[in-house]
Parts: C-alpha cells; sequence; structure tokens
C-alpha cells in the first residue's frame, strides 16, 4: 500500500507518459482473514486515509493510476 506520488507522475513525464487516475475506488479481493483487514485499516489510519465506506466493507480496495 503506498500514495502515487508527484514524484512518480514526474519520472513518467520524463519519458512521454502521461498519468491519469481514474475514478474509484475499485475492488481488488476481499480480505483474508481478519487479522488482514485490522492490518490494512491501521496502516490506513496511519497515513491520515478515511476507510469509511471503502475498507470497512470486508474488500481491498485500490486507486488505479493509468500512465
Amino acid at each position: 500500500m503506498f500514495r502515487f506520488r508527484r514524484r512518480a507522475e514526474e519520472m513518467l513525464s520524463q519519458h512521454a507518459y502521461v498519468t491519469e487516475k481514474l475514478e474509484g475506488p475499485f475492488p481488488q479481493r476481499r480480505f483474508a482473514s481478519t487479522e488482514e483487514r485490522q492490518h490494512v485499516l491501521d496502516n490506513l489510519s496511519r497515513l491520515s486515509i478515511d476507510a469509511a465506506g471503502a475498507e470497512v466493507t470486508g474488500w481491498y480496495l485500490a486507486e488505479l493510476h493509468v500512465a
């Protein structure tokens, strides 16, 4: 889990890539266990990402950046 940073977008643009973030989030998969779910929720909280209406539903969600 990581945030797509401006630096990554700048690096891609140096190679003539245009990056766009698609409207999401996109479900990846269900959590394998309650422990994994809690670990993800803890990480999101640490990153100041609100999981309300998202990962709290039981799905591992992702943002999608296309270059």
